[in-house]
Order: C-alpha cells, then structure tokens, then sequence
C-alpha cells in the first residue's frame, strides 16, 4: 500500500464515531456489520431507541459524505442466489466478491489508476471464507455468466 496516499483518519474517525454510540472495547471494538445493525443486536441495540438511531445515522452519513473516497458494494440474497442457481451454484462469498472486485477494476480502468483493497473483519469463519474466496479468484478468475444466456 502506498503509505502516501493512506488516510488515517478513515479508520480514526469510524473507531471514533463506534466508541461514541456503542459499548467499546480496543480489544474487540464492534464490527459494523449490516443485519446485527438493522436487527440492532449486539452492540447495536441502543440503536432500539429512535434518538440514538437517528443521531447514529446522521453522524454515519456525515462521515461517508466526508470521505474522499469512492465506495464499492455489493449485497446478495444468499437464499435467493441459491433457489436461482441450484444445479450451478456458486459460493456467495465467491460470487459477492468477484463481482464486487469487477466493478472496482472496471472503474479503475476507467481512471487509469490503481487501489488497494482491504475488507473488514467479521470474524474467523467469515474472514477465511473471504480469503478461501480471494484465492479462488485469484487462481481460476470470475467464471460467471456473459448475460447473453
């Protein structure tokens, strides 16, 4: 990564803005992960009371709307994708993530520049799933459909 175009103050200001709504530990600070946010569980259940949830989401907002920075994601319905795709189904992880990594490069391309990627910790299953899922994409590349089935 090149140090000199690092911005500290993302992940500063995102462990700032977790350590001010939410029950804080350095060793273990919560992991903003999107169903514990919208079922606000865990850590995220003083998001219950509507003040706290609205003051949350307006200084959330406010960060992102800060960033000089261009974000990329990708969701999927791992039920739906799995009714779709019976016979071929592609591990969502595999499939979330190759997608997600395609869009980035084709915007890239676009600017003629380069970036580093790095994805938030979730916990031990799902961080090596993530990286079982970078692996295979690195070594067999997106198979996935053209769109002209």
């Amino acid at each position: 990564m090149n140090q000199g175009l690092y911005n500290p103050g993302v992940p500063e200001g995102l462990e700032e803005l977790k350590r001010k709504f939410f029950t804080y530990d350095p060793d273990r600070p919560p992991i903003l992960v999107r169903r514990q946010l919208i079922n606000k569980r865990g850590a995220f259940g003083v998001l219950r009371e509507e003040s706290v949830n609205e003051e949350w989401e307006d200084a959330f907002l406010s960060f992102l709307r800060r960033l000089r920075a261009q974000i990329f994601t990708v969701v999927i319905d791992k039920k739906e994708h799995q009714e779709r795709y019976v016979e071929d189904i592609w591990n969502p992880y595999d499939y979330a993530f190759g997608v997600l990594l395609n869009r980035v490069r084709g915007w890239l391309n676009l600017r003629e520049a380069t970036a580093d990627i790095m994805p938030e910790a979730r916990g031990t299953t799902e961080d090596n799933q993530l990286l079982a899922a970078y692996v295979r994409l690195h070594v067999d590349g997106l198979n996935i459909a053209d769109g002209d089935d």
